[in-house]
């Protein structure tokens, strides 16, 4: 059990060696937390505090009921501040607070450096605090349903705010769906437009972070590893650092490890380019380049995605479990959604949406529910997405009240969204 002077003194011994060692410290603000309330953090993406809604609560559940199984455990929770914020769980050892404590100095230094968060928002935690006030004000004056509605609604679109890391122009690029949608849907009320634009300003906080989840755990645990192997641990601390660091890294099988790509992929650029190269992965590198770059067949091997990512016993089946991989991080995962290109000339009476390909289908009862919010509380009429399922061109429009495919030529009852 961790106690405030153990932490203070652990951060201390901590922070001198990864100064020693060449790492640039950054103001950073420790408290120790249950886990309980990490697991909240966790649900709120990290933050202390931040609009209620319903899948929050969800999120919550999923990590508790891990946490209650012993299936996984959260240690830590970094927020990108000024200062930075870590929330450490006061269960741990004191030994165990050594390394959390270094890998949590790398991810600041991260964060502080690299150009994917440089437009991020240095007082994110006062915006959100901001955000929550404002929602909660209209919940009393418009009704806790009709906002939890919207909320509902934008979330569906909060992942496609723009593909580009840097700042664009509010729903002016195809690729930003939501900020496009609360621009232009006609009949939008003031307060609706602001509870979509605090959705937006949100999810663009936290792209920077999907596109670099490989890179940023890869950097923390090399040097997490780095810095522990540099300082005098007792024989006792050791054995405790190693079993946890073992269990970070470890492969889990169906599921991808950030930890262990990460730091399998981020030592082979210390061991290729030496400091630069660790540099350029703390500055430059998304996730998709530093595989790119720095994932090769022994690397592949390393990781334990071939387990996962299986590929047929060709010659060098190692390109192809590559490929895949890439394609699992690309985009963090997600499907590509742009709204029309023509529609984003003038004022458009449909919104219209069009899913780029890359090879996965997507789930079309799923895409059918999520079109209807879309349609029913933010367009307030017909939305569109054009998309390609088992190799045929589907068109699925939605006008709030039935979902049809053009291309089945039917409409599902089963499809009414419920007024």
């Amino acid at each position: 059990m961790l106690e405030e002077t153990t932490l203070a003194e652990a951060v201390d011994k901590v922070g001198e060696v990864a100064a020693q060692l060449g790492l640039r410290l950054h103001p950073t603000h420790f408290e120790l937390v249950t886990n309980s309330e990490l697991n909240r953090l966790a649900s709120y993406g990290g933050m202390p505090v931040r609009y209620r809604h319903w899948a929050f609560g969800k999120e919550w559940g999923h990590y508790q009921t891990a946490y209650d199984y012993r299936r996984s455990r959260i240690y830590e929770m970094v927020v990108n501040h000024e200062p930075c914020y870590a929330f450490l769980d006061r269960a741990m050892p004191p030994a165990q607070a050594l390394l959390v404590i270094a890998h949590v100095l790398a991810h600041v230094a991260y964060f502080k450096s690299h150009f994917a968060f440089r437009h991020t928002a240095d007082d994110q935690i006062a915006i959100m605090c901001r955000h929550r006030r404002v929602m909660e004000g209209f919940m009393r004056s418009w009704g806790e349903e009709a906002v939890e509605r919207l909320v509902d609604a934008g979330l569906v679109l909060a992942d496609y705010t723009g593909d580009s890391l840097r700042v664009a122009a509010y729903g002016e690029t195809a690729d930003d769906v939501l900020g496009y949608a609360a621009r232009f849907a006609p009949s939008l009320l003031p307060w609706q437009r602001q509870v979509l634009g605090m959705i937006h300003q949100e999810a663009r906080y936290f792209w920077p972070q999907v596109m670099t989840k490989i890179g940023n755990e890869g950097f923390a645990t090399f040097w997490h590893r780095r810095i522990l192997r540099a300082m005098n641990l007792q024989p006792a601390e050791v054995l405790q650092v190693a079993k946890m660091n073992a269990e970070l890294v470890q492969a889990a099988p169906p599921t991808l490890n950030p930890y262990r790509i990460g730091y399998v992929v981020v030592d082979r650029a210390f061991q290729q380019d030496g400091e630069s190269g660790l540099q350029r992965v703390q500055n430059q590198l998304t996730d998709v380049e530093l595989i790119r770059q720095y994932c090769h067949e022994r690397e592949i091997r390393l990781t334990g995605v071939s387990g996962v990512l299986t590929q047929g016993p060709t010659q060098r089946a190692w390109l192809g479990i590559k490929e895949r991989l890439l394609k699992e991080v690309e985009h963090g995962g997600l499907p590509y959604l742009e709204v029309e290109p023509e529609e984003t000339t003038s004022v458009p009476k449909r919104l219209r949406l069009r899913h780029r390909h890359t090879g996965t289908d997507l789930n079309l009862a799923s895409v059918r529910g999520a079109l209807g919010l879309v349609a029913g509380e933010i367009w307030h009429g017909e939305v569109s997405l054009t998309t390609r399922y088992q190799s045929i061109v589907h068109v699925l429009r939605h006008d709030g009240v039935r979902c049809y495919d053009e291309t089945a030529a039917e409409t599902r009852d089963s499809d009414t969204v419920p007024g």
